[in-house]
């Protein structure tokens, strides 16, 4: 008998880019070519700015774009136009797939209006609940309306992390719970530990000199690093000597730079060790810088999981990170710290690091204070790299690759042959 074909899979997101979604949507795609047919569908080349576009990441799969990037004028007309352009290109390749996976909210909608919802499988990456960037008639529309849609559409719902599951359920309701199949991470655990040792650029070993902590992430609303800023600046009144280390970009990056000059912190953008904060914008992997730092900061305010914290905690410096939701309770969490989650509030000291309260607050932004000052002026020591692996083990892509293998797998119809005959994968040797 002949194997059947591979499924035919179409992979839908917003663009390509190096943000921590987009990041785990491209290590999924290449993962399940292995064993399907993959094409990889964009609304559109960018954002409209320079910012994590597609020249930011490279795929030899078979790519298209939805968006054919004539001009628009700003109105709601234009923009319902190209949505509906959008729409009708996206229908006709879902005609073509047997599934389509799509990852964050408007591709998601995008997925579940253009039909087959049957073969519709939607990824929700970051929190719309506790999100603080989203104006409310903007998070109502989508909280009300749009979400619940999306999910009554879709065959299944695969939120980022168990916790954000619990989200999920809430919004789409009793009656499509069943739908919801939670799956965190998409990591590559080995090369995430190696690149922890890889050679660091100069200007950031030359700025680390002195006592430093790290930031990691997207400079956007939401991941804290506006109110990390004046909690930072707290403790350089109190100890000069201290440095903080910015790597990431984004829309916020100019607000910040006034924020740090109105706290009364000199900016660097070339490393200066004299100077008190240094952005030093985009790194490709940027965990080889962390060991020269004395501790990571995740303030984050909402969370789908967060691949930076999984990032700091492969590093094996000391991890401070808010208990936002969702996420860092499940990444610094280990088998022992059960009675300690259940018995007490943050700041709670866990296996993989500290659960600090949400930055937000005068006494939680004084928790920080503390932890930061004291993280900086006397170092824990760097946990060994095997301690670091077992820690982000579970988050893995071999381990949640398979997950996904074996949910496209379930769909009604669907062969789980691989593409290679050395990856020949059936249903009853799925683990």
């Amino acid at each position: 008998m002949s194997e059947r074909r591979p499924p035919r899979l179409l992979m839908f997101t917003a663009t390509l880019g190096y943000g921590g979604a987009e990041s785990s949507f491209m290590r999924l795609a290449e993962y399940l070519a292995q064993y399907m047919d993959v094409t990889i569908a964009l609304m559109a080349r960018d954002y409209g700015s320079s910012d994590y576009s597609a020249a930011q990441s490279q795929t030899d799969l078979p790519l298209v774009v939805l968006d054919d990037a004539q001009p628009l004028r700003d109105n709601y007309l234009s923009k319902a136009l190209r949505w509906w352009r959008m729409l009708r290109r996206l229908r006709g390749l879902k005609r073509q797939h047997d599934v389509t996976i799509s990852f964050l909210s408007g591709p998601n909608l995008l997925n579940a209006l253009a039909g087959r919802s049957d073969a519709t499988i939607v990824s929700e990456r970051g929190s719309k609940l506790y999100h603080v960037g989203i104006p409310p008639r903007t998070k109502w529309l989508w909280l009300r309306i749009l979400d619940p849609l999306t999910y009554t559409l879709s065959r299944i719902i695969v939120p980022g992390s168990k916790g954000y599951a619990e989200e999920i359920a809430e919004i789409a309701g009793p009656r499509l719970a069943h739908k919801i199949e939670p799956i965190e991470g998409g990591i590559d655990a080995d090369a995430l530990i190696a690149n922890t040792e890889a050679l660091v650029d100069k200007d950031i070993l030359q700025f680390c000199a002195s006592p430093t902590a790290v930031y990691c992430g997207r400079l956007d609303h939401g991941k804290g690093i506006d109110l990390l800023i004046p909690i930072f600046a707290r403790v350089y009144r109190q100890n000069p000597a201290v440095r903080l280390l910015v790597i990431g970009d984004g829309p916020l990056r100019a607000t910040l730079i006034d924020l740090c000059a109105v706290e009364g912190l000199s900016v660097t953008d070339d490393g200066d060790p004299t100077v008190a904060v240094f952005f030093a914008g985009y790194r490709r992997d940027p965990m080889r810088h962390f060991r020269l730092c004395q501790v990571f900061c995740f303030p984050s305010l909402h969370e789908g999981l967060g691949n930076a914290l999984i990032e700091g905690v492969a590093s094996g410096i000391p991890v401070l990170a808010a208990d936002c939701p969702w996420g860092p309770r499940s990444i610094l969490t280990g088998a022992q710290d059960a009675d300690a989650l259940l018995g007490g509030k943050p700041p709670l000291v866990l296996a993989h690091g500290t659960l600090m309260p949400l930055p937000d607050t005068p006494d939680g932004a004084g928790s920080w204070v503390a932890a930061l000052s004291s993280a900086l002026e006397a170092p824990g020591h760097r946990r060994l790299p095997e301690s670091c692996r077992s820690a982000i083990a579970r988050f893995d892509l071999q381990v949640t690759g398979l997950q996904w293998v074996k949910l496209i797998s379930s769909l009604n119809g669907l062969s789980s042959g691989s593409r290679g005959s050395s990856r020949t994968l059936n249903k009853e040797s799925l683990p």
